[in-house]
C-alpha cells in the first residue's frame, strides 16, 4: 500500500513522462532527465530534512537569509537614483 504522497509523486512523474513522450532530440531528452533527477533529489532531501531537527534549523536559517537578501534588493531598487 502506498502513502498519499507516494501516489501523488507517481502521478506527477508519470504525467511529466507522458507530456514529453513525443520529444526525440537527444539533447532535450538529456535535459529532461537531468531536471527529473534534480527534482527527485530535491524532494528526497526535503522529505528527509523534515525528519532531521538540525537540517530543519539550517533550512530555516537559509530561508531567513534569502528572504532578507531579497528584501534588501527590493528596497535598493525602490531608492531614487541620484
Amino acid at each position: 500500500m502506498q502513502s498519499p504522497k507516494a501516489k501523488k509523486l507517481k502521478l506527477i512523474v508519470a504525467g511529466e513522462f507522458r507530456k514529453s513522450q513525443q520529444i526525440s532530440d537527444p539533447i532535450q531528452i538529456d535535459a529532461l532527465k537531468s531536471n527529473a533527477m534534480r527534482a527527485l533529489s530535491n524532494y528526497l532531501m526535503l522529505e528527509s530534512g523534515l525528519k532531521d531537527k538540525r537540517f530543519q534549523d539550517r533550512m530555516s536559517k537559509y530561508t531567513r537569509s534569502e528572504k532578507e537578501s531579497i528584501q534588501n534588493v527590493n528596497s535598493q531598487s525602490r531608492e531614487p537614483l541620484s
